[in-house]
């Protein structure tokens, strides 16, 4: 009994810090988007984030209660953070190239400048507004392989984050007609894209790459 009793103190602390962690992440308000980052950035530097529950509530409250404006700037500042810039086409810094580049390619939706370490979004070409997540979500994919050194799944972590394996892409053929040999596999690990097609995995993605290489 006496035993029980003095192990008691150090059950109750387990406990109390299992529940904070469980279930008292914090409910953030509209104007909390920087603590949001910072804690889900202080998540990311863990080496066990993949298995961390308190990281997988933060980034399941980013994908579910955000608002659209909110979520998509929790995105940029996360791909912003890593030192990827990322410019639209009616946007005030974006350059007059840039904008050049857009306009003279009708099909061109956006690209990956890596000697700015710049993502351009040419929305002049959009059809629909929601296009401009899925072709930022692709031209994150080719900023983290810049930054990584290539294709991401050779790093095993990143291959549990990232999408089946190998890449599989329905757009095979049109990456062989149009594409040099030499960015086949990158476009085609661009193009078969993320199991969850959530952009915050892609910003993820970005952020654990750049990671890895420094």
């Amino acid at each position: 009994m006496k035993k029980i009793l003095i192990m008691c103190p150090q059950i109750i602390r387990k406990i109390f810090a299992i529940t904070i962690l469980t279930f008292a992440l914090p409910i953030y308000a509209e104007e909390d988007t920087s603590k949001i980052i910072n804690n889900y950035i202080q998540c990311l530097n863990a080496k066990t984030f993949l298995m961390d529950g308190t990281c997988r509530k933060i980034r399941n409250w980013i994908a579910e209660k955000t608002n659209y404006y909110q979520y998509d700037e929790i995105v940029e500042t996360l791909v912003n953070v890593v030192g990827v810039q990322t410019y639209y086409y009616d946007g005030v810094k974006t350059t007059k190239k840039d904008k050049t580049q857009c306009e003279n390619n009708k099909g061109l939706q956006g690209f990956y400048d890596p000697s700015r370490r710049t993502i351009v979004i040419c929305s002049n070409n959009f059809e629909t507004s929601g296009e401009a997540r899925l072709v930022m979500q692709h031209e994150i994919v080719h900023a983290a392989q810049h930054c990584y050194g290539g294709t991401l799944s050779r790093n095993s972590m990143l291959k549990a984050l990232y999408f089946r394996q190998p890449p599989i892409s329905d757009d095979f053929e049109t990456v062989l007609e149009l594409y040099p040999k030499g960015e086949w596999v990158n476009e085609l690990e661009a193009r078969a894209g993320l199991m969850s097609g959530l952009v915050i995995d892609y910003a993820t993605l970005l952020y654990l790459s750049c990671r890895e290489n420094n």
